[in-house]
């Protein structure tokens, strides 16, 4: 994975930022290791999912 590991994340924010610039954020996007490409979400971030769900609620 290496320093590419976030890069995803930032290239859809601009692509949504690009595409309609009107639109406010909820929250900065959360990037997150997946095993396979389609997935499921690796054990390791779970607790961030979960963590990630409760900051965007509030």
């Amino acid at each position: 994975m290496g320093k590419d590991f976030e890069k995803a994340i930032r290239k859809m924010e601009n692509q949504v930022s690009e595409s309609q610039p009107d639109l406010n954020k909820a929250s900065k996007g959360l990037s997150i290791k997946v095993d396979g490409m389609k997935g499921p979400i690796a054990d390791e971030d779970l607790p961030k999912c979960k963590e990630f769900g409760v900051k965007l609620v509030k």
